[in-house]
């Protein structure tokens, strides 16, 4: 069970250059909701952005919510061919997990976490 308004925030690279942050926030003991930002940005690095709430899935448990983010993200940038190359992980909350990451994202996606916080 996670505390109520926790954000795991996470970035993902894409195959053009461009990174999208996202993040799955727990509204509660059972609720969660996938976030993603508005727009792309340069590099992995967290930065403050605007996010756009995403559709949770009926009865989705936080994985159910990553997976809506990733299907989102490739959905945008399919348009232009691109394809998730990698992961960077913000900080320590853990309602995903690397594992989860790997997954979803297929083996050969690294997925590392950042020492933003030195």
């Amino acid at each position: 069970m996670y505390p109520s308004l926790i954000t795991q925030e996470f970035t993902f690279e894409i195959s053009n250059g461009m990174h999208y942050q996202g993040g799955i926030q727990s509204l509660g003991p059972d609720g969660f909701c996938p976030l993603l930002c508005v727009k792309g940005k340069g590099a992995p690095a967290y930065e403050s952005v605007m996010y756009a709430r995403l559709p949770a899935p009926a009865n989705g448990n936080a994985k159910d919510n990553l997976q809506e983010l990733v299907e989102r993200i490739r959905a945008i940038i399919s348009n232009d061919g691109g394809d998730i190359t990698g992961c960077y992980l913000h900080d320590e909350h853990n309602i995903v997990t690397v594992g989860d990451f790997k997954e979803l994202l297929g083996g050969n996606t690294p997925v590392s976490i950042l020492d933003e916080y030195g």
